[in-house]
């Protein structure tokens, strides 16, 4: 996972070293973006804000986002976007990866469950209007994955024979691993300054 996050940071570093040095001028740009998640598990919401540089037609940036679809996670991502056109109303790419933060999880007497981070990828489609004073109105339609992984403990207590169990009593006994992946469809409207 870090391995991933590092090639993207590099990949982005990259990118803003290969524009020509001499009509490099980068501008802060910053995003705020409310979207719908649609997928098998009902629709939920997505809010999401990203910061970074603006040169020419394109974005480079970090953000994170609180996503709410089946496990709320906290996605922290890198986002890159680029306008396919230098005018004031255009289509653009974009594409975000980066980390699908979780909580660590919650405990009872007789039971536990831990969450593990997890991957957050999202691409797609949009189109800008340039507003007033360098204000941008984004909508954007895109495919959205994260995934995560759940794993349930229950304590282990006395049982009389026959019945053995090779973990101590009042041990904690993992009884299920799940991986969720989840694969959305999501419809977001922004505002870039």
């Amino acid at each position: 996972m870090k391995n991933r996050i590092a090639l993207l940071i590099i990949a982005t570093l990259i990118l803003v070293k290969s524009v020509d040095a001499q009509y490099f001028n980068p501008l802060y740009s910053g995003h705020f973006n409310a979207g719908v998640l649609y997928g098998s598990n009902k629709t939920r919401v997505q809010i999401e804000t990203i910061h970074g540089i603006k040169f020419d037609r394109w974005f480079a940036g970090i953000g994170a986002a609180i996503d709410d679809y089946y496990q709320q996670s906290i996605p922290a991502f890198i986002d890159v976007r680029g306008d396919i056109f230098k005018r004031k109303k255009t289509p653009f790419v974009y594409a975000e990866a980066g980390a699908n933060i979780l909580n660590k999880g919650t405990e009872t007497e007789y039971s536990k469950t831990e969450y593990k981070s997890g991957l957050f990828c999202e691409g797609g489609l949009g189109y800008k209007i340039d507003l007033a004073n360098k204000t941008t109105l984004n909508f954007a339609c895109g495919f959205s994955y994260k995934d995560h992984v759940e794993n349930l403990y229950y304590k282990v207590y006395y049982k009389p024979a026959p019945y053995y169990s090779p973990i101590p009593e009042g041990e904690w006994s993992r009884r299920n691993h799940n991986k969720y992946t989840l694969q959305r469809i999501v419809m977001k409207i922004g505002i870039q300054f």
